[in-house]
């Protein structure tokens, strides 16, 4: 739960992981680790197991409609975030403009 501040909530760190699997061999154990290693509560993860290339990621779905504009989302590495450079742009294009509020990325 946020702890409220004199112009409404304390900014946050939100995370978020991906790995390109389903795969038992794939696991999101070191990018958790390195989240929770700079502040990131255990209760604020978001996750996908699914390539990056696919639009449907409901983790980061989530993560973006749970941060708000002063929060930060966290992610281990900027290519856990987006597919290509154009991806990442258009995230945070649309961040920029308001649609989901400004959202600085952290990595």
């Amino acid at each position: 739960m946020r702890k409220p501040e004199r112009d409404g909530f304390r900014p946050m760190l939100v995370g978020y992981m991906r790995v390109s699997s389903e795969s038992d061999r794939q696991s999101t154990d070191l990018q958790r680790d390195a989240l929770l290693a700079v502040g990131v509560d255990a209760r604020h993860l978001f996750e996908d197991r699914a390539s990056g290339a696919k639009d449907d990621r409901p983790g980061l779905a989530k993560a973006l409609a749970f941060v708000r504009p002063a929060d930060v989302l966290v992610v281990w590495k900027l290519d856990r975030l987006g597919r290509s450079l154009s991806h990442l742009l258009a995230l945070a294009s649309e961040r920029v403009e308001g649609k989901a509020g400004g959202v600085p990325v952290a990595h």
